[in-house]
């Protein structure tokens, strides 16, 4: 007996819309673990969650246009989640970035695993409006903080669970809002769907633990920087080729000096770098580069998550000279020949950090792994957003106390790209702790003279 259900006939359309996918498109299609890594098709792994194994996992699709979309699929079966399809879509109309959109969509399956083992047909429910009730939500909270665990054996942060609850919201409601039918008269529906919204925030936070607010901004010490100077100085870096030796110390250089975020600083454009004297280094939002921008990266490009901005390069003196020489001597694609044409060494995009075993842009997941080799050669906890703060404390330590302090502050929130004000807090937090210890070293040098003189 044939299924004439509508959840059956959106299955059968969606099977259909993947049969008409084209070949190039399959062939770029990879597929996320929970927390965005790649894995190729052939290798997917299932992650334990409690006594359940996850039973949804994040694809990545490259569309006709060069971006990434993302869909929640099935493990083993060609089931995709339309409700979530649609929601997809509607964030990329909102123009939400990449990362965002895989963040979000990673989270919801935390409930489509929860609902699915419990013989919730939540697809069913959210493209009728209809969602979770309290006590399914309570329910599923307490699943993600008393009975999942990460792979490591461990539970979930309550922050974790605060945002994983915050995406399962949004997307409830959004349903609700797009697919729900509302039996009241046309100007009280709007009442009606903002106590519904009301009470459903309300159970959602409800149930969730209280979040430690982070006190202050982590750091680096003075001697850890130098630790960190010292190894990634080319001149003393001899186990690596050149190219990878200026490459690594211009990207520490450009965290701990300038303060870029690391997807700032690969996601770098020849046209962004100063070309001589007084001219700035510009961090432009993918937003701004044009309908024409592609980067081979995606789905997994690095992008600017800060506001666009010019930054002096000189405020670090070797800056300049460490942008033109990799420029100029080092940032080209590596060849087999003993003699090279010119042509062999040109590097075909416009991105001025490399992987260059492949003259490729350099990937996130290929940062993260210099950070980890320079964690292990310096002994140092590093990772890249560690040297943003550190040129962050410092930068907000010089100017704590002056006469023009306000503008200064100004002149910082621009540089540091932040929309809020309140994004300084937690350097002003470290700047606190910092003078609060430095009082209590005295007290305690103080103190053991006093005792040697008993």
């Amino acid at each position: 007996m044939q299924d004439h259900s509508p959840l059956a006939e959106n299955q059968g359309t969606q099977s259909a819309r993947e049969k008409n996918i084209q070949p190039d498109q399959v062939q770029r299609l990879k597929f996320c673990r929970t927390h965005g890594r790649v894995e190729s098709p052939g290798r997917r792994r299932e992650v334990s969650v409690g006594h359940e194994r996850k039973t949804w996992r994040v694809a990545a699709l490259i569309d006709r246009a060069g971006q990434a979309c993302y869909l929640l699929v099935k493990n083993q079966s060609p089931r995709v989640s339309v409700a979530v399809g649609i929601y997809e879509a509607h964030l990329r109309s909102a123009r939400k970035p990449p990362n965002t959109r895989r963040n979000i969509i990673t989270e919801c399956a935390y409930l489509y695993t929860w609902a699915e083992a419990r013989q919730i047909d939540l697809d069913a429910r959210l493209l009728t409006g209809t969602g979770l009730n309290v006590p399914e939500i309570r329910g599923f909270l307490h699943w993600l903080l008393n009975v999942h665990q990460t792979k490591s054996g461990t539970a979930l942060s309550a922050a974790t669970v605060g945002n994983i609850a915050q995406s399962c919201f949004k997307l409830t409601m959004f349903a609700f809002e797009q697919f729900g039918a509302v039996q009241n008269r046309a100007e009280d529906r709007a009442a009606t769907h903002a106590l519904i919204r009301a009470s459903q925030r309300a159970a959602w936070s409800g149930a969730l633990p209280p979040q430690q607010e982070a006190l202050m901004a982590p750091d680096l010490t003075d001697k850890e920087m130098d630790t960190i100077e010292a190894f990634l100085n080319p001149e003393m870096r001899v186990d690596v080729p050149a190219e990878i030796a200026v490459r690594d110390y211009l990207m520490w250089r450009l965290t701990s000096k300038l303060g870029l975020r690391i997807g700032e600083v690969l996601a770098l454009r020849l046209q962004d770098c100063p070309d001589g004297p007084r001219t700035p280094l510009k961090i432009v939002r993918v937003e701004s580069r044009g309908r024409s921008y592609v980067d081979p990266r995606t789905p997994y490009a690095p992008r600017p998550k800060t506001r666009s901005r010019d930054l002096n390069p000189w405020e670090d003196l070797l800056l300049p000279g460490l942008l033109a020489t990799y420029q100029m001597a080092h940032r080209r694609r590596p060849v087999s020949s003993m003699r090279p044409s010119a042509e062999a060494w040109r590097v075909d995009h416009e991105f001025l950090i490399l992987s260059h075993s492949s003259g490729a842009p350099l990937s996130v997941s290929g940062a993260q792994r210099i950070a980890r080799q320079i964690a292990e050669h310096t002994g140092v906890a590093f990772h890249w957003h560690l040297g943003r703060h550190a040129y962050f404390n410092r930068a907000y330590a010089s100017i704590a106390g002056q006469p023009n302090y306000p503008a200064l502050r100004d002149v910082l929130q621009y540089k540091g790209g932040w929309r809020n004000p309140n994004s300084l807090f937690l350097y002003t937090r470290r700047i606190v702790h910092d003078q609060a210890m430095g009082y209590l070293d005295a007290h305690q040098t103080a103190l053991n003279r006093h005792l040697e003189g008993l």
